[in-house]
This record gives C-alpha cells, sequence and structure tokens, in this order.
C-alpha cells in the first residue's frame, strides 16, 4: 500500500509542471548593469559583440543596431520542453532591447507568442522555468562582458 501511495505521489509531482503557468505570467525580463567609468560607446560595443558571438547569426536577431543612440533591438526564439522528461521541444518568439549610457545598461527580453506546432499559448511550468533559466544566464553572461574590457575581442592583437 505504502508503495502505491508513493508512486502516485511521484506521478502527479511529475505532472505538476505540465500545467501551463498561469494567464498572469511574468512577460518582461528587465537587468541593469551599473558600470561606472564605461562610456556609452564602450558599453554598446561590448553588447553588440556579445551579441554576435552569443547568437550563432546575430544578423538575423539584431534589427536595430544604433551605436549613436546606444541601443540594439532584436528579436529571437527560445525553446522549451514541457517537463524534464520530455523530448518534444517547444519555440517562443522574444523580443531584445539594449540601451547603454555612460556608466550603465539594461537589457530587457519579452516574451512575444509561440512559435510552431506545440498548440499551447503559454509555456509549461517546467518550460517557463527553462526560459527563465536561460535569461538569467544572457543576463549574466553579458553583465561580466560589460564590465571587462570585452571592446577588444582578441585581448593580445
Amino acid at each position: 500500500m505504502k508503495k502505491i501511495i508513493l508512486i502516485t505521489v511521484l506521478m502527479l509531482s511529475a505532472c505538476a509542471g505540465l500545467s501551463q503557468v498561469d494567464e498572469n505570467y511574468k512577460h518582461e525580463f528587465t537587468y541593469n548593469y551599473a558600470v561606472p567609468g564605461k562610456t556609452q560607446k564602450e558599453l554598446w560595443m561590448a553588447a553588440n559583440n556579445f551579441m554576435a558571438l552569443t547568437y550563432s547569426d546575430s544578423t538575423k536577431v539584431i534589427k536595430v543596431a544604433d551605436e549613436q543612440a546606444g541601443i540594439l533591438i532584436g528579436t529571437g526564439i527560445i525553446g522549451w520542453k514541457f517537463s524534464s522528461l520530455s523530448a518534444e521541444t517547444c519555440n517562443y518568439n522574444y523580443s531584445i532591447k539594449f540601451a547603454a549610457k555612460d556608466g550603465k545598461a539594461r537589457l530587457q527580453f519579452d516574451l512575444l507568442n509561440p512559435v510552431g506546432g506545440c498548440g499551447w499559448d503559454r509555456p509549461s511550468e517546467d518550460g517557463y522555468k527553462q526560459i527563465e533559466f536561460e535569461f538569467n544566464a544572457l543576463n549574466e553572461n553579458l553583465g561580466v562582458k560589460l564590465n571587462s574590457d570585452s571592446t577588444k575581442i582578441f585581448k593580445d592583437f
């Protein structure tokens, strides 16, 4: 009897992540950077280099790259799975906005809409956690680049 209860509990907990996130889920992920001593141009160049190295074809991702204004605007597609046990990957469009000013910068991702044939208008709970993890990782990596001497791709050149 205890085995049946244990198996039931495990199955229910595995299925918990298969429901869609709440309709009022957070669509916008905004990250702010304080980078004292860096100019708008240095921050923009670091972010532009980061985008070029992060996305396999950044020319398809970045739609606006305005060095004078210190902005990058684009769109991307992020994949998520229904659960960690799922093999099927679903995709979601998102926008990317980066703005730099002297000594500070901001990165923003906005989830837009699903892409493809998953049939869900929102990610699963597990899928949403995967998206959040990926955006946070991009944020951390960009933060490192903004705070380093990343305007030079080859430091010894």
